[in-house]
């Protein structure tokens, strides 16, 4: 009853054995895959992955990093792409000002126009947060949200902002940053949120859990994930792996 709720399997990195890749996701027990996109184009990809593979669902978006290109049309093009009944989210959307990849004021606008076509849609969000909290929660915090607003991918921002994005109804996505040896403020949130707030998530083909830290990351090392989760939590694996694949299905309906 594994999941993994953030795979970017239409990344060049899978070019060569995605078919594979997604066999072992299979053997490891996963049941549901979410590929989300960063541009118009990964987004296509990802319906397209989406629509010939049961197991995989997609999320339309473009990605804070690729801002710069966003342009009023593609609003429409996305909208277009989530009539689909395998896209169900819209991600992965929102600001990263770790980067200098894009301005952050042109980062913001993209962002808000996201979350209302989102809103418009009654689709959630996966969202990326990195290094920008305050403006980021001032957006989102001033714009209507979904009815099931969604989840912040790769949760790093620490308890006190896990405990405002929680009180707004989003779920934290946990990698596999969790099972690091100075991953200690990730773990202090794992620990402090209900599970039945938690989804796994690899990031694929980033953040490859320990033992794998540095290869090439993949949906079948979720189990680590989930493992790392359960120790955390004082849960069997079976236990973390039923509850956050209930989560999964009770915020993107899949």
């Amino acid at each position: 009853m594994l999941t993994d709720s953030h795979a970017h399997l239409d990344a060049g990195e899978f070019s060569g054995d995605l078919e594979q890749v997604l066999a072992r996701a299979g053997e490891a027990g996963l049941e549901r895959i979410i590929v989300p996109g960063t541009s118009l184009e990964s987004s296509r990809r990802c319906l397209e992955l989406a629509q010939s593979h049961p197991e995989v669902y997609a999320a339309v978006g473009f990605h804070p990093h690729e801002a710069g290109a966003y342009l009023p049309k593609h609003g429409l093009e996305l909208q277009r792409l989530a009539d689909s009944e395998k896209v169900v989210a819209v991600g992965e959307i929102g600001l990263d000002y770790h980067y200098d990849f894009c301005a952050p004021e042109q980062q913001q606008q993209v962002f808000a126009a996201q979350l209302e076509l989102a809103g418009k849609l009654d689709k959630p969000l996966i969202l990326h947060l990195r290094k920008a909290e305050s403006d980021f929660y001032r957006i989102i915090t001033s714009t209507k949200l979904p009815s099931k607003p969604g989840v912040l991918h790769c949760f790093s921002s620490g308890i006190e902002w896990a405990q405002k994005f929680l009180a707004l109804g989003f779920y934290l996505g946990v990698t596999g940053v969790v099972t690091f040896k100075q991953a200690d403020i990730l773990r202090e949130v794992v620990k402090n949120t209900p599970m039945t707030r938690l989804l796994l998530e690899t990031d694929s083909p980033y953040l490859a859990p320990h033992p794998y830290r540095g290869q090439r990351n993949e949906p079948a090392l979720v189990k680590l994930v989930a493992r790392a989760v359960g120790e955390i939590k004082g849960m069997p694996l079976e236990e973390v792996a039923r509850i956050s694949r209930q989560n999964l299905k009770d915020l993107f309906g899949c």
